[in-house]
């Protein structure tokens, strides 16, 4: 049986969504920029081989990437974009 208490004056009763009171972490939710690609939908997009894009990295060519384990990388939108923009050419008169 759950005995109901009082709560002392001042203490607010934890989240609904919370019901034990413990202290989230604080988050954010992700972004379209914050998206982590993989190779190969990096490389459907820019029209390259997923060979092609294996060869950047190791040349250190290409978008940033992270490496998240041995074998698995993968590439933020936001460098993919950046590059991208880096190598567009510019509208100047």
């Amino acid at each position: 049986m759950i005995r109901l208490t009082r709560l002392p004056s001042g203490v607010a009763p934890p989240a609904r969504d919370n019901p034990m009171g413990d202290p989230k972490p604080a988050t954010r939710s992700p972004s379209a920029a914050d998206a982590l690609l993989r190779p190969v939908d990096v490389a459907t997009m820019l029209g390259v081989s997923p060979k092609t894009m294996e060869r950047w990295r190791a040349e250190g060519r290409g978008p940033r990437f992270a490496k998240l384990s041995g074998k698995v990388v993968r590439y933020r939108a936001v460098d993919v974009d950046a590059f991208v923009r880096a190598r567009s050419p510019t509208n100047e008169s």
